[in-house]
């Protein structure tokens, strides 16, 4: 026969006093954080609303035309190679098993390009993401222009695809959140 009196809690009531104060305290942090989402979402969604209600200007014209050349310049380079391995092929006595390893290359570096600035662009911006695509993608389109050998020319079509291949995903981004929902498709197929 157990006894309980008024105002002395026993063992079981202490388990239990915690477990409803643990279960109290995760209610408190959920309700927190979805209000904390919602506040979030409020947020996003007046952003959202004040970016399609700004009217097209000169503004949108400047990023079209840096992303436009970008872009065109993106897929100059990976055509590039075509109209100069025929020669390349004669001067340096190139194999078809070489010639599929070098055009190869700058598509491998396209792949890991277009992962590493997609996320690059994700942490850090579009504009800061962009900039150094370009930037690898020039460089190393001059440094290919200068390669004065099969392995040289490998590495450095291997290197400027990265930089080719982290453009295209970051432009079309870019170029994406500026252009008004209406008229995406026409903003971005005129760059």
């Amino acid at each position: 026969m157990s006894f309980r009196f008024e105002g002395i809690a026993t063992k079981e009531d202490l388990c239990m006093n915690t477990e409803l104060n643990r279960n109290s305290s995760e209610a408190t942090k959920n309700i927190n954080y979805n209000h904390e989402e919602i506040g979030l979402s409020n947020r996003a969604a007046e952003l959202l609303t004040r970016i399609e209600s700004v009217p097209f200007s000169r503004w949108h014209i400047k990023p079209r035309v840096i992303m436009g050349s970008a872009t065109f310049f993106d897929a100059f380079d990976a055509l590039s190679l075509a109209f100069v391995l025929p020669v390349l092929i004669g001067i340096w006595n190139l194999t078809p098993g070489q010639i599929g390893i070098l055009i190869g290359s700058g598509y491998l570096g396209q792949a890991i390009g277009a992962i590493f600035f997609g996320w690059l662009a994700e942490r850090f911006g579009r504009v800061y993401s962009a900039k150094w695509t370009i930037f690898l993608m020039s460089v190393m389109s001059i440094a290919c222009a200068f390669a004065g050998n099969f392995h040289a020319l490998l590495w450095l079509r291997f290197v400027q695809g990265i930089g080719v291949g982290g453009e295209v995903p970051v432009a079309a981004a870019y170029i994406n959140e500026l252009s008004v929902a209406q008229g995406r498709g026409r903003f971005f197929y005129a760059v």
